[in-house]
């Protein structure tokens, strides 16, 4: 096992590296524009104005205090200075202890810097004046510090705003600016830190360009870091090439975060890397190097995790949780749009793991119960991912108003929010077997059911596999900043030397060969060139000729491309311009090894042809001399080497992306059959057996109208005689039940007649005759009337008091109210105020409504039989003449004795 001395190869070589040589030739800078720092602090102000609880009248101002310049505990050592995230985002300032103050109402922004002492010129450097600072911050206004008082004290602002507040992810209050006479005015610390949280979420064009430069920067760092890791290295060699790269190439002299470069079991370790763990473990031939890298430039940062097989071949289970986390990332990557909570993002990485290691074996039983028991936490015990921006764990992730997580795993998600276009961040599942996880959960009864412990040994020495990428929500989607090859065959093309990080690798939405990466030259319109470095002799040429022509090799060694933009006078050695991707007329497959000559003659420029065919005559030609000038070989050689590396490279590249080609179309021809298979089956099963009832109900329905019109046509000739004979039928109902009416009319009539009539005779009647002729109940009806009526004008005063009372004490009533009327009567018979007359005239009367006219004739006159009658006229026994009048005694007992004839 080698002890990690010797290395496949160096760093990229720079174009040029000589006496004649220019460094800059390898860098790839960023110019920030100022505008994108003017644009931040406009949308600061526009919220903080869209703000009811907000002052922006009266002079308030809001005042912000940049990073102060650190020293390693007590010592004068001094740490590199990195500005405070916030300041940063609204001024740019790279140096520390400045103020930034912008005024509400008008936006005005004034930068207050550091008054230096003379003797800085000598330490530390040129002493600037405030003008160079205010061309190159481009704000309004720049003093030093010992002005800002009397500054703010002039403007006499109503408020002044200051950032306190709480990191969420961090747990860390932010320090608000603070001078010395700040305690005199009216300070708001409140309000001003959450309104720049929230516009920090949401990227502005530049920002967002920035964040792909540094994404590149650090793609590329990772995709040469994994063709130089092999066994035997230790970690931290695995970091110091990575820093390398961003900071040789980018000019990124700070790292986004702690480097983790956890190879083995120790990438099953979160945040390995730590001053603890720094990254010092040996690098064995079947381990997985899990990096975590990412370049920070203008305080901007990027997040990226590659995770590879050092030997530069996947094994079989190596494969298959890398598989589960790529297919997990990927399917988040489709789902993700504006609209979408982040929160079902992660649920759906648990769901894509958790059904990959079921297929495995690792665990069994239902994907939603594995979910509910928080199994997924187990094997991704971390959020699914962050915002991005001027820190790692950028700010607004778990702003206020947003749910609080309190489930395993979901806690550790650092972006509960609900997406929208211009956010960035992270989308990073992954699968660790860490022995604490694993024994914690087979030690639990609600998860240990779900793991096959036997199945999950095989993999517990796979460590953790991680995959980030960096992406920028859309209004249609995500578009992934990130340019690591993620597909497994792209990983180990990487690996094998046969991809490097021009190359174009598969995505989630995007197959390799279609296009050229996003930030390449190729996409922005601009064809690159190829530069190289030629091997100081001629022999080294030669030597890689021979095993390319054997196909051992694909690119001398030491002759990596460098993607550059074409540069006047450059005394570089420059290839001509790359041909076309794809050439009309050429469909062939082109191996590796294949005769340049034989390409060149595909080719449809003629042009290029003959400058290639020229070339290579030129190049036999001084090369078989023997009598040619040994420079001007030399010059001839590396003047030739650098068109046919072009050419071996441009081959190459044709190869794979015709290849791939071959093989979209032979899979597009699949799923065409297979889309025609199921057409057909559809036909046959589906389609035509519909049609087949479709028309069978058309003909039913034909048949059926045919019978509505038939039955109108009878009701049209039945309906009439029919409702004729019913109105008949109900005339004859209504004629016979007003019949029925009348005469039950009539004998209602009757009855109360007859009713009335009775109670007239029970009236006159002694008690011990109505007591014979009528029943109780009609007596008692009479006599609670007679009590109920009012008194009469004949009663006297108490006559009507003395009626209610005359009740014995089983409730009947007593003689002596019928005596006192019979005793009145007689008096006034006496006095001739009543005769006989009347007494007949009411029997008769009564007589008639009993009995009808007739019999009531019958009766005998009183006023023409007087002789015969004059026994009646005296007053009967005692018994009798309580009884009533002689004419109704006489008319009563007859009727008894004989009713027919009475």
């Amino acid at each position: 096992m080698s002890n990690g001395s010797e290395f496949r190869g160096a760093p990229p070589p720079v174009a040029g590296n000589g006496a004649n040589g220019k460094w800059a030739d390898a860098l790839d800078l960023y110019e920030v524009d100022l505008d994108m720092y003017k644009e931040n602090r406009e949308k600061l102000v526009s919220k903080l104005k869209a703000r009811d609880d907000v002052i922006c009248k009266d002079n308030s101002i809001a005042l912000f205090q940049g990073g102060p310049a650190p020293t390693r505990y007590d010592s004068d050592h001094e740490p590199i200075f990195r500005q405070e995230s916030n300041f940063s985002y609204l001024f740019g300032v790279k140096e520390p202890d400045v103020y930034g103050v912008i005024e509400l109402e008008s936006g005005r922004t004034t930068l207050f810097f550091p008054k230096l002492p003379e003797s800085y010129a000598i330490v530390m450097g040129e002493i600037r004046s405030a003008e160079s600072f205010k061309k190159e911050y481009a704000v309004d206004d720049v003093r030093f510090e010992p002005e800002l008082r009397s500054f703010i004290e002039d403007l006499d602002p109503k408020v002044i705003y200051t950032t306190r507040g709480l990191n969420k992810d961090s747990g860390i209050y932010a320090k608000e600016a603070h001078y010395e006479g700040v305690e005199n005015h009216r300070v708001d610390n409140g309000t001003l830190y959450d309104v720049i949280v929230e516009c920090r979420v949401i990227k502005s064009a530049r920002e967002i360009a920035l964040m792909r430069h540094i994404n590149k920067i650090s793609s590329q760092a990772h995709c040469w870091i994994m063709t130089q890791a092999q066994p035997g290295m230790r970690e931290f060699q695995l970091e110091s090439l990575f820093e390398h790269w961003g900071y040789f190439r980018g000019g990124c002299r700070h790292r986004s975060y702690t480097s983790i470069c956890g190879c083995g079991g120790n990438g099953s370790i979160l945040h390995y890397g730590h001053a603890g763990a720094p990254n010092d473990g040996i690098i064995e031939p079947d381990d997985m190097c899990l990096l975590d890298m990412g370049a920070e430039y203008k305080c901007y940062t990027s997040d990226i995790t590659c995770t590879f097989p050092v030997s530069g071949k996947f094994s079989d289970d190596q494969r298959a949780i890398y598989e589960a986390v790529l297919d997990a990332q990927w399917t988040v990557m489709r789902a993700m749009k504006p609209g979408v909570s982040y929160v079902d993002m992660h649920t759906l990485a648990y769901r894509v793991i958790l059904t990959h290691l079921s297929k495995l074996g690792v665990v069994k039983g239902d994907i939603d119960e594995m979910l509910a028991a928080d199994l997924g936490a187990v094997f991704m015990p971390h959020g699914l991912g962050h915002f991005m921006g001027l820190d790692t764990h950028d700010v607004g992730g778990r702003a206020k108003g947003l749910p609080v997580q309190t489930r395993p795993g979901y806690t550790s998600l650092r972006c509960c929010a609900t997406l929208e276009p211009g956010m960035v961040l992270t989308v990073e599942p992954g699968v660790y077997f860490n022995d604490y996880s694993l024994d914690k959960a087979l030690a639990d009864d609600k998860q240990a059911h779900f793991i096959d412990a036997d199945a999950l040994k095989r993999f517990r020495n796979t460590g953790g596999i991680r995959l980030e990428d960096d992406v920028l929500v859309t209004e249609t989607g995500v578009e992934n900043m990130t340019q690591c090859p993620r597909a497994v065959d792209d990983v180990e093309a990487v690996l094998a030397g046969k991809l490097d990080y021009t190359s174009t690798f598969k995505s989630f939405s995007r197959q390799r060969g279609v296009g050229p990466p996003r930030g390449s030259p190729r996409a922005n319109g601009v064809q690159p060139t190829l530069t190289v470095v030629i091997p100081a002799r001629p022999e080294d040429f030669d030597r890689f000729q021979r095993k390319r022509e054997l196909g051992l090799t694909a690119r001398p060694p030491g002759l990596e491309p460098v993607v550059q933009s074409p540069r006047e006078n450059d005394s570089v050695m420059e290839a001509q311009q790359l041909p076309p991707q794809h050439r009309a007329g050429s469909n062939a497959r082109r191996m590796p090894g294949a005769s340049l000559s034989n390409w060149s003659q595909t080719s449809s420029d003629a042009a290029s042809e003959r400058s290639t065919e020229q070339t290579l005559a030129n190049f036999r030609q001084v090369r078989d001399s023997e009598q040619s000038d040994p420079h001007e070989r030399e010059a001839l050689v590396r003047s030739n080497h650098v068109t046919l590396c072009k050419l071996e490279e441009e081959q190459h590249l044709l190869y794979l992306e015709l290849e791939d080609q071959e093989e979209l179309l032979e899979k597009l021809e699949q799923e065409l059959q297979e889309d025609l298979d199921v057409i057909e089956t559809c036909l046959d099963k589906q389609l035509i057996p519909m049609f087949e009832r479709v028309e069978s109900m058309h003909n039913d329905i034909v048949s059926r109208a045919d019978e509505l019109v038939f039955l109108q046509k009878e009701v049209e000739l039945i309906v009439p005689g029919v409702v004729a004979e019913r109105i008949e039928k109900l005339m004859d109902r209504v004629n016979s039940a007003g019949e029925s009416t009348a005469s039950e009319v009539e004998l209602a009539l009757r009855n109360v007649q007859e009713k009335k009539e009775k109670a007239l005779a029970m009236r006159y009647l002694p008690r011990w005759v109505s007591s014979r002729f009528f029943s109780q109940g009609e007596r008692d009806v009479l006599d609670d009337n007679e009590e109920d009526s009012p008194k009469s004008d004949a009663d006297g005063p108490d006559e009507h008091i003395k009626r209610k009372h005359d009740k014995n004490a089983d409730g009947n009533r007593t003689w002596s109210a019928r005596d006192r009327d019979w005793n009145r009567r007689q008096s006034q018979e006496k006095e001739g105020e009543l005769g006989d007359k009347e007494d007949e005239s009411i029997i008769k009367n009564a007589t008639i409504a009993n009995t009808g006219d007739a019999k009531a004739s019958a009766l005998p006159d009183s006023s023409a039989d007087d002789e015969d009658n004059s026994e009646f006229s005296k007053p009967p026994s005692d018994t009798i003449a309580r009884s009533g009048p002689l004419k109704t005694i006489q008319l009563l007992l007859a009727q008894e004795s004989d009713p027919e004839h009475a």
